[in-house]
């Protein structure tokens, strides 16, 4: 005869046995949910992020700060998805400018239109004035970038670091024609495909006679790394009437910004850097221009 107690027992141990080869199939089904929620959620971060993106280059800077006061997480949710285009990119761009200031402009005054986080003023001694919608952290004040806080000729350089986002780049240009002190730098970086099209009057040929007419000249650009030309550069600043001159594979040009001198700094900005371009011009005595404007593509991704 079978005693009741060790029936029980082995019921027990049987209803355990099967508990236990249940819970595995129910955990890997979590850990699949879970995974799928992880990548539908990185789809809805990558979709706000392409609307967000659209829209700052498809309005004007003021609307664009409105938007983004009104609603502070777009700002986090943008450069969220920044960082991660960033990080897969053969280089850069912002590096290359902090590797030049700490070079050849180590006690300039710098003014960082739309920077973002602020990693510019983290990694330079330079005093830097950080610009963008949001502010993100103690360093940066939050403002239109046509409207900066900054007193006429107060700075030394504006740095323009893919960040001519917007409709009215005329007015950016202009706020730094205003702030920087006279023969300071113009530093933008930008897509090089952004003015690729043609279709908006746009073209990096363009984009450097309308600098010429918004009251700067043309002093030095480089596609890649910074060499010593700048230097030159820098011992000359006044001298914007010297004939250009060539060292290693890198070009400067020094001019007024004629036809000839532009077509110049124009064949200068090709490829070997076939995703970014800079160019750097200085602040002229010329009066610029008052109602000067220049458009280019906006970086529209494709709908998915």
């Amino acid at each position: 005869p079978v005693d009741e107690s060790d029936s029980e027992t082995v019921s027990r141990k049987s209803n355990k046995n099967e508990n236990n080869a249940i819970e595995p199939t129910m955990a890997s089904t979590n850990s699949k949910l879970s995974i799928l929620q992880e990548k539908f959620q990185k789809k809805l971060e990558g979709a706000r992020f392409r609307m967000i993106n659209e829209s700052l280059y498809t309005q004007k800077g003021e609307e664009a700060f409105e938007e983004f006061q009104k609603d502070p997480l777009k700002f986090d949710i943008y450069h969220k998805g920044f960082r991660e285009q960033a990080a897969q990119w053969p280089e850069n761009p912002l590096h290359r400018i902090v590797d030049w200031l700490i070079k050849y402009h180590p006690s300039a005054v710098v003014a960082d239109m739309g920077c973002g986080e602020a990693h510019l003023a983290l990694s330079v001694k330079n005093k830097v004035h950080s610009f963008d919608l949001v502010a993100v952290n103690e360093r940066i004040i939050a403002c239109d970038m046509a409207h900066v806080p900054l007193k006429d000729g107060s700075v030394d350089i504006v740095v323009f670091c893919l960040a001519l986002m917007g409709v009215n780049i005329g007015d950016f240009i202009r706020e730094a024609h205003r702030v920087l002190k006279s023969g300071g730098i113009l530093k933008v970086v930008e897509v090089r495909s952004r003015f690729d099209d043609s279709s908006t009057g746009g073209g990096i040929k363009k984009f450097l006679k309308f600098l010429k007419r918004a009251g700067f000249d043309l002093s030095s650009s480089t596609n890649d790394n910074q060499s010593d030309q700048h230097n030159s550069s820098n011992n000359n600043n006044n001298n914007n009437n010297k004939n250009s001159t060539n060292s290693n594979s890198n070009s400067k040009v020094t001019s007024k910004g004629s036809s000839k001198d532009i077509k110049k700094l124009e064949k200068s900005l090709q490829p070997p850097n076939k995703m970014f371009f800079d160019v750097e011009c200085r602040k002229s005595e010329r009066d610029p221009q008052i109602d000067v404007n220049f458009s280019v593509k906006a970086c529209v991704y494709k709908k998915r």
